[in-house]
Formats: structure tokens, sequence, C-alpha cells
């Protein structure tokens, strides 16, 4: 799967395979964050932390079943 965010190619991934995505979308905005300039840096910072966060929940919801 390609890097950018498809909703039709989200539906095809197991539930680890999200939760994988979902890290590395978040290390590549925490990566963009560390080179942006002005509000990018804030707003790429806070896109990593909620990919961050939706990768946690997923993760969390693998361990629970």
């Amino acid at each position: 799967m390609e890097k950018d965010f498809k909703a039709e190619e989200w539906g095809k991934l197991t539930t680890p395979e999200r939760a994988a995505l979902c890290r590395q979308l978040a290390s590549d905005a925490q990566r963009l964050s560390s080179t942006a300039n002005g509000q990018f840096k804030s707003l790429y910072a806070d896109l990593a932390t909620q990919w961050t966060r939706l990768a946690d929940a997923i993760e969390h919801s693998i361990a629970k079943s």
C-alpha cells in the first residue's frame, strides 16, 4: 500500500497492518515537523500525535481480542 491514506485501501488492511501504517505515518509527520517552519511545525507534530494515538488504540483493540 502506498503511504498516501486511501479509505478504500484502509478497509482491506488487517488490524496489525493498520497499526503499522499509523506508526509509519506518525514517523513521517514527526520527521516533517522537525524541519518545518512556522505553523506547519506544530501542525505536523499534532498530526504525528494523532497517528500515534490511533495506532495505540488499534493495538489496544488487538490486545483485547
